[in-house]
């Protein structure tokens, strides 16, 4: 039996012509859609309960899996997301190619939400966005919408509503052009949506900032990406966790290349009317079954409503 929900879906506004190929051409279901396991754009859960209360904890992470593939590997990410309590994970490069814009599986009471891998010119599966959500998370999911093939976000019901956004940015070498174009979509999503929600922009950046832009930095220098990601941050107002707090440098890198030079890649920012929120930040290698050369990087949180301190004039 289909179950009617109230969606509190944002939807951007049409992009100029310049923008059309990063932006999916797709009719969106209107909000009160009926819920199913798949879904052309648009999903939302059934339950609808409240994620977020006063004094509950939760978590939010962001990891690139490189893929999930075979199956076992998802069985693996279940299994330490169960094990080190994860209620949301952002999720790149899964490569799961699928017909359905936007796809859940249910595994073991877990929740994978996926939209689609494209194909390469050898016909394989590159990229992917998506979300593992704890089965506490899925209970009170409102919506997931895919913005493109490098977009995707949810709002989780709570007081205050929870959206969090799942990107994979272009590499560093990659054309201006599709870096000018993923940064501006991000730019036009974020702006959309509502001003009191906690907002978490979560995903592989493919940046490295230094000291000339951040306090605590990972990295000697600022590379382009890290430049568009701070310029990012300040447009917004929000607060790049990674470099908020002051970490042992052992807790801080999140990849690790072939010749075993570690960087700081994978980044958290969160809306900065809700920092009082976040309780800890770090990267764990608490996924290092799966297999990737990623590590997870984790936001601790447990929502505050004192206000921010006004500096003295």
């Amino acid at each position: 039996m289909m179950t009617t929900i109230r969606s509190t879906r944002v939807k951007a506004p049409n992009p100029p012509p310049s923008a059309n190929s990063v932006y999916d051409d797709t009719v969106l279901k209107p909000p009160g859609g009926s819920v199913s396991d798949t879904s052309d754009d648009t999903v939302g859960s059934p339950f609808s309960s409240a994620f977020i209360k006063r004094k509950n904890s939760f978590q939010i992470s962001t990891f690139n899996s490189r893929t999930l593939n075979p199956l076992s590997r998802k069985h693996e990410l279940i299994n330490s997301a169960f094990l080190n309590h994860n209620d949301i994970i952002c999720i790149q490069e899964h490569r799961q190619y699928h017909n359905e814009s936007i796809k859940i599986e249910n595994i073991n009471e877990y929740r994978l939400i996926t939209s689609s891998a494209t194909k390469n010119r050898q016909n394989a599966s590159i990229g992917g966005v998506g979300f593992l959500l704890s089965p506490r998370a899925y209970k009170s999911l409102n919506a997931v919408q895919k913005i493109n093939s490098r977009i995707i976000l949810l709002h989780i019901k709570g007081n205050p509503t929870l959206t969090v956004i799942c990107c994979y940015a272009p590499t560093n070498t990659s054309d201006d052009k599709d870096k000018d174009d993923f940064y501006f979509t991000l730019s036009r999503t974020v702006s959309q949506i509502p001003a009191h929600n906690v907002l978490a922009v979560c995903g592989d950046n493919n940046a490295k900032l230094g000291p000339d832009v951040v306090k605590h930095s990972y990295h000697n220098s600022t590379n382009d990406n890290g430049d568009r990601l701070h310029d990012f941050s300040l447009q917004h107002k929000m607060i790049i966790l990674n470099c908020y707090f002051q970490k042992p440098i052992s807790k801080t890198w999140t990849y690790e290349d072939p010749n075993r030079s570690r960087h700081q890649l994978d980044f958290i920012l969160w809306r900065k009317k809700w920092i009082n929120s976040v309780r800890n930040f770090q990267a764990y290698n608490s996924m290092s079954s799966v297999g990737s050369d990623h590590r997870i990087a984790t936001c601790h949180a447990r929502i505050s409503y004192r206000a921010n301190k006004q500096p003295a004039k």
